[in-house]
């Protein structure tokens, strides 16, 4: 994968082209950094497939941006669902421990008692959480992607350690 998202476009905010962004990255003050351009997947028809961040300041638990290319609510809104990508290139490299989501796909899921739950086959970028593509025996399962419920990462053996709430995986 060439390409990775660092943040999703949530929503239009206000009237003069500010979009609500989450981040998807550890590091948001380095990647997201105001005069660099980033790749737009997911946006509807006629909007430019890359844009040039021109302002970011945080809003609660989001941040906000305007860009270069954007300067209208309704340009705004169909931008909502988009991702922001950068070339992995440009990021920063990645501290022990640390990954990237995309890597998660082939890892084995299993139960804190060693009970096999399937294979991670897609990560999922929801608006409030990242879900896990889990096929199993039964098809796909979705599961949330929180440290309450995702114990462990273990990168070398590319196993996930779950631990769900009882009915989730039913």
């Amino acid at each position: 994968m060439d390409d990775i998202a660092v943040a999703l476009v949530r929503r239009a905010h206000g009237r003069d082209g500010e979009v609500q962004l989450l981040g998807r990255t550890d590091h948001p003050d380095e990647v997201l950094a105001p005069g660099r351009s980033f790749g737009l997947q997911g946006a509807q028809p006629g909007i430019p497939g890359s844009v040039t961040l021109t302002e970011i300041r945080p809003h609660g638990k989001t941040i906000l941006a305007r860009f270069e290319e954007v300067s209208d609510r309704t340009t705004a809104e169909r931008m909502t669902g988009a991702h922001l990508t950068l070339p992995l290139s440009e990021l920063p490299e990645l501290e022990e421990g640390e990954f990237f989501m995309h890597d998660l796909v082939g890892y084995e899921v299993v139960l804190v008692g060693g009970d096999l739950v399937g294979c991670v086959s897609r990560v999922y970028d929801a608006a409030k959480q990242t879900l896990l593509g889990v096929d199993g025996p039964d098809g796909e399962q979705l599961i949330p992607f929180t440290r309450r419920i995702i114990r462990e990462v273990d990168s070398e053996a590319r196993r996930l350690v779950a631990d769900p709430p009882p009915g989730l995986l039913e």
